[in-house]
């Protein structure tokens, strides 16, 4: 396969058989969940946190793997089984929404351009005061992204979706009624069966999993002129690796898009030499080593540059 990302990635592609790995692991992810909050009254809490975690961005994983349309040949029974919404924060919709237009190679970072981009415009940066940049600035670090990421996020997709919801988008309306569907039968079982408040519902299960999920978001792309030069590769722990069904080797998901989790690490593997060449080297070899780099250090500027846009 041929790795080179500068070029548009080709669009996934539906499996024409049933990609019986993702099947298997949807039904594990989802018994799990099952089984942590049916005993979470009998579970210790330092138990069920690390758990919950796991549980619930691994699921985040498979509904990225169901946006690029996998596991089946159908997309609607694909979506079927991540509907109920075990994360709560975002629509499903809005995450494929995004994601997609997240995969235009060229505009990866420009936030202006790309909806998943963690940088702020030149023009916008030089108008925030003082403490928002140094508040910028400590969101760009481990800790930062870690322990308070997941307020931030949750926030600023609330703001911004209240927005919309207030200009009388049709749109948005509609896609918060689907979701509100999608939370209704997940916090049935969760509330009404297994007798979990929704605040220790955030708390235990919700905000430690994008917790962990913005551990593997956090280095994933870099400022460089050549796209690319923008995806990295971090050759994380096998328990990691499954949580992030394989996204921590970036660079081959965006160069592939379409590929199943479970074919990635023998791309990885195959085509080492020549994936590291492409993305400039930008490689890490496990989270511990971002962690221990950057836990007070911003990664880099949030300030976007010109200077990275290719010429």
């Amino acid at each position: 396969m041929n790795t080179n990302a500068h070029r548009q990635p080709s669009q996934a592609r539906t499996p024409n058989h049933v990609e019986w790995p993702t099947v298997f692991l949807i039904a594990v992810t989802w018994l799990s969940f099952a089984l942590l909050t049916f005993f979470y009254q009998q579970t210790p809490l330092w138990l069920i946190i690390p758990l919950a975690a796991y549980t619930l961005t691994l699921f985040g994983s498979l509904q990225h793997e169901v946006l690029h349309r996998h596991p089946t040949p159908w997309q609607w029974l694909n979506e079927a089984l991540i509907f109920p919404a075990m994360t709560l924060w975002i629509p499903y919709s809005l995450y494929k929404q995004t994601h997609l237009k997240h995969h235009n190679n060229d505009d990866l970072t420009d936030p202006d351009r790309d909806p998943e981009s963690y940088y702020i415009s030149a023009d916008q940066w030089e108008t925030l005061p003082n403490w928002k940049q140094r508040y910028y600035q400590f969101y760009n670090s481990f800790v930062g992204r870690f322990f308070w990421g997941p307020i931030h996020i949750i926030a600023q997709l609330l703001l911004s979706e209240s927005r919309q919801l207030l200009s009388g988008c049709q749109h948005t309306f509609k896609r918060w009624l689907v979701h509100a569907a999608a939370c209704a039968l997940l916090l049935y079982w969760v509330i009404a069966v297994c007798g979990i408040s929704f605040w220790e519902y955030m708390l235990v299960f919700v905000y430690p999993g994008l917790s962990l999920s913005l551990v593997r978001s956090f280095a994933e792309h870099q400022l460089a002129a050549d796209p690319k030069h923008r995806s990295v590769i971090v050759e994380a722990c096998p328990l990691l690796s499954l949580a992030f069904l394989n996204n921590n080797l970036h660079a081959v998901h965006h160069a592939h898009p379409g590929l199943a989790w479970y074919k990635i690490p023998a791309v990885w593997k195959t085509e080492r030499e020549q994936i590291l060449a492409d993305n400039n080297g930008y490689y890490f070899s496990g989270y511990r080593e971002i962690a221990c780099r950057y836990w007070l250090n911003a990664k880099e500027s949030p300030r976007y540059s010109a200077a990275s846009k290719p010429a």
